[in-house]
């Protein structure tokens, strides 16, 4: 089985034979005058025309790395402003059944109540004030009796302010759950919004990094190119 020579080895076999057009990659329009030049420079040639296909093997794998690890990055950001999408509709959902809930509660549920409740009261005030005259009327009418009928009206007094009492208390429980509820609701939207604003830090910082390599990959180039026109110079001073 025979084996591969390489530029070197040719150079090594063929003393001072000239060399093939496709032994020098990258120097091939040097081949036919290399003849001209000393074995030394011509076994530098070689070395140099080695190093350099030896580095464009290494640069394309770097680059090929870095553009599946760049792939791979965009995939993820991709799938992370989904999920800050997903969650802005969320909380613009959370937000407009808020608005709806405090809407109900404030313009509607509370005002019905309070004028329910307003209802109750001028209805027992009524009442009381009726007690009230019918109480002067039987004074009047009948003073035996005065002692006896002032002790039921009172009662009834009583049981009245006790009825009031307990449905102001109701209302006032009634109330204190409902402002609950929307203090609950509040802090729902509050975490909605820390996740929201977590999840845009982070979709910033992909961001970021997205660009800082697309920067590195260009510095790379940069000095990819750099390194092949060093080259280039160094080898058109070993000509001059």
């Amino acid at each position: 089985m025979s084996v591969a020579l390489t530029p070197l080895d040719y150079l090594k076999d063929g003393g001072k034979q000239e060399l093939k057009n496709n032994i020098l990659k990258n120097f091939g329009f040097l081949v036919p005058h290399m003849s001209d030049f000393e074995y030394e420079l011509q076994e530098l040639l070689v070395e140099i025309d080695m190093l350099i296909e030896r580095k464009k093997s290494e640069w394309g794998k770097d680059l090929c790395d870095l553009e599946e690890k760049l792939e791979d990055k965009v995939s993820e950001n991709n799938k992370l402003k989904d999920l800050v999408s997903e969650k802005e509709r969320d909380l613009q959902d959370a937000f407009r059944r808020l608005n709806i809930i405090e809407s109900k509660t404030s313009d509607m549920y509370y005002d019905k109540q309070i004028e329910e409740l307003s209802c109750k009261v001028d209805a027992m005030k009524t009442s009381y004030n009726n007690l009230q005259r019918k109480y002067q009327k039987q004074l009047v009418a009948e003073k035996s009796d005065f002692s006896m009928h002032l002790r039921n009206l009172e009662k009834e007094n009583e049981a009245l302010k006790a009825e009031y009492e307990k449905m102001r208390h109701k209302n006032e429980q009634t109330i204190s759950s409902l402002k609950q509820q929307l203090a609950d609701q509040k802090n729902d939207i509050l975490d909605f919004q820390k996740q929201y604003d977590n999840l845009k830090s982070q979709l910033e910082a992909k961001l970021q990094e997205e660009i800082d390599q697309k920067n590195n990959i260009q510095k790379i180039k940069e000095q990819h190119k750099l390194a092949i026109d060093e080259l280039s110079k160094q080898l058109d001073d070993h000509k001059t």
